[in-house]
C-alpha cells in the first residue's frame, strides 16, 4: 500500500502504540476499495439534494457559506456525500453472496425477546410472589407495581424487546428456553432475587434490512483481517531492517 510508504520505524511505533495503526490502515483500504466504485453524476446529484434537505440548505450559495463555516473544501465534501452508497455498492458486490452463510452462524446472537421482571431482595418474599402468579392469586402485573424494586415497576415489569445474547448469563438461558408465558421460579442476580416471565420471542428474518447489516458485518470483518495482515507484515519489515 503506497500510502504506508511513509511511514519508518519511529512512526509506526508511535501508532501501534496507540492504538491508532489498525484505524489508519482500515481507513486507508476502505478509502482504496471505494475508490474503485463509481457514481454517476445523476446519483451523486440526488446523493447532493439529499444532503442538502438534510441540512436545510437552500440553493448552492446556501451551501458555500456551510462548506466555508465547516471548512471543507467541495472535493471533501463530495466524497462525504458519496461515501454511503459506495460502501452500499461494495458490499453488494463482494459480500451479498454471503450474507446468507453468515446470517445463519449470527442468527442465535440476533434473537430477542420480552420478557416481565420483577426483582426483589428478599427471598422470601420473592417464593411468596412466584407461588401468588403460579395459583393465579394475583396478577404478575399487579404485583409488579405493588413489590418491584427496579426500574422495571415504571414499566408494569416489561422489559423488551432485547438481544438474548446481551443479557445477564442466566437471564439469556431464561429467554432461550422459556415458552411464552411462562414463569420461572426465582433467581438470584446479586444483589436481587429476580422473577421472569417469557412474553414472546423475535425470531430475526433476513430482509433487506438485515442483508445489509450482514454485508456491514463482513466488510467489517474483511477490514480488520486484512488490516491485521497488513501490521503484521510492517512489523516484520521494520524489524528486519533494525
Amino acid at each position: 500500500m503506497e500510502a504506508l510508504n511513509i511511514l519508518n520505524n519511529e512512526s509506526f511505533l508511535l501508532l501501534k502504540n496507540n492504538d491508532l495503526l489498525i484505524p489508519l490502515i482500515k481507513k486507508i483500504i476502505l478509502n482504496e476499495a471505494l475508490n474503485k466504485i463509481v457514481i454517476t453524476s445523476q446519483e451523486l446529484s440526488e446523493l447532493k439534494d439529499i444532503f442538502m434537505k438534510q441540512n436545510q440548505l437552500k440553493g448552492d450559495d446556501e451551501l458555500k457559506i456551510w462548506m466555508k463555516k465547516n471548512n471543507i473544501e467541495e472535493d471533501n465534501l463530495i466524497n462525504l456525500i458519496k461515501k454511503p452508497i459506495q460502501i452500499t455498492k461494495f458490499c453488494e458486490k463482494e459480500f451479498k453472496h454471503r450474507t446468507h452463510s453468515h446470517f445463519l452462524q449470527r442468527k442465535s446472537d440476533l434473537d430477542k425477546a420480552v420478557y416481565s421482571l420483577i426483582r426483589v431482595k428478599d427471598p422470601f418474599l420473592a417464593m411468596e410472589i412466584y407461588h401468588r402468579i403460579s395459583e393465579k392469586e394475583a396478577s404478575f402485573e399487579d404485583l409488579v407495581k405493588e413489590f418491584s424494586e427496579g426500574l422495571e415497576k415504571d414499566t408494569r415489569g416489561v422489559i423488551g424487546p432485547v438481544a438474548i445474547n446481551q443479557s445477564h448469563p442466566l437471564v439469556s438461558k431464561i429467554l432461550r428456553s422459556g415458552k411464552p408465558g411462562e414463569i420461572f421460579s426465582p433467581v438470584f442476580i446479586d444483589p436481587w432475587w429476580i422473577l421472569i416471565r417469557v412474553e414472546s420471542k423475535i425470531e430475526p428474518a433476513l430482509d433487506e434490512r438485515m442483508e445489509e447489516a450482514m454485508s456491514n458485518e463482513l466488510l467489517e470483518l474483511w477490514l480488520t483481517e486484512e488490516s491485521q495482515q497488513i501490521a503484521k507484515n510492517l512489523e516484520k519489515e521494520f524489524s528486519a531492517s533494525k
